[in-house]
């Protein structure tokens, strides 16, 4: 739980088609146990958001707007109710003879408060912002993060490293606006809580187990970069960030299998997304607005698994 530490993030220039084909592959067979049926409403309308747009663009290199990079870490509908049905499925708390789902598995934050904590942080030409959200409970047991606003610099082989030491560490408010908190006193409740009250059944159907970080590489905390994912959503989503859109980070689930990780197991991921009554989030592919009405998921869990991450060479698209 030491907030001092050294991570990996890799370059948004990376591709891997071997993990494109993995993920799909566990993607797809954990979606047929639980057999989720994807919508096939017709969508909503376009939104109209091109001024709002190039405002909230200002500070983003035009060539990741139309990065494919960042482009993989657009989440769709049907996935999204997917892997948070997953979640639902997998995690509980309470006793491994009776346990129950979390009071609620996600947190809603003000958007716009939200983007200005993260741009008021400064990095230097060549560098990136990162936001680092490890995760708690709170005391009804409804999941909670604590949220940290990191720099990333390339290094010589491309990748991301970036530290959480001197940075300034924020939770919630009741208006879910990020202020200024104390960390120890987040580690010693929240993030407690959450160690000791969250189980997890490791395989589709089978009984729940303490997580365990150590041993079994258990996540507890995730990063997604601001430029190039977080950031395109805002864009791309303009007018419903206006217009008061809420941010969601929620509580998501799937097999993550790397070299370290064990065979058949579940982790606890998040994805979020703009919230206004309902998520913001379809299955179609608007052309040029990789986000719009679309998440953004897909990043790496860490600590303790911190490892170099290689970007899809294309999105994750629902089975």
């Amino acid at each position: 739980m030491n907030p001092r530490t050294a991570h990996r993030y890799s370059s948004i220039t990376t591709t891997s088609t071997t993990l494109l084909g993995r993920s799909r592959q566990v993607l797809g067979a954990a979606l047929l146990v639980l057999g989720v049926a994807c919508s096939t409403a017709p969508p909503p309308p376009e939104q109209h958001q091109e001024d709002q747009a190039k405002a909230l663009a200002t500070s983003l290199p035009p060539s990741a707007l139309d990065s494919a990079a960042c482009a993989n870490h657009a989440l769709g509908r049907c996935m999204l109710d997917s892997l948070t049905a997953q979640f639902a499925a997998q995690f509980c708390t309470g006793t491994v003879a009776k346990c129950n789902a979390l009071t609620r598995p996600n947190l809603q934050l003000d958007a716009v408060a939200f983007m200005d904590t993260v741009k008021s942080v400064i990095v230097a030409p060549g560098s990136i912002r990162g936001v680092w959200m490890e995760y708690g409970l709170n005391q009804d047991l409804s999941f909670t993060a604590g949220f940290r606003v990191v720099e990333m610099t390339p290094d010589s082989t491309g990748a991301y490293a970036y530290d959480t030491t001197g940075t300034a560490f924020r939770t919630p408010d009741a208006n879910g606006r990020l202020q200024v908190s104390n960390y120890p006193a987040f580690v010693s409740s929240a993030a407690q809580r959450y160690l000791t009250k969250v189980l997890v059944r490791r395989t589709v159907g089978g009984g729940p187990t303490p997580l365990d970080p150590v041993t079994r590489n258990d996540r507890t905390s995730y990063l997604l970069p601001w430029e190039c994912v977080l950031e395109s959503m805002y864009v791309d989503n303009a007018t419903a960030v206006a217009n008061g859109a809420k941010l969601v980070v929620g509580s998501i689930s799937r097999p993550l299998k790397v070299a370290s990780d064990p065979s058949d197991d579940m982790r606890h991921l998040l994805a979020l997304y703009l919230f206004d009554k309902n998520p913001l989030v379809d299955d179609v592919m608007y052309q040029g607005n990789a986000f719009e009405m679309k998440g953004c998921d897909d990043s790496v869990g860490c600590p303790p698994l911190c490892h170099s991450f290689a970007f899809a060479s294309g999105p994750l698209l629902c089975p």
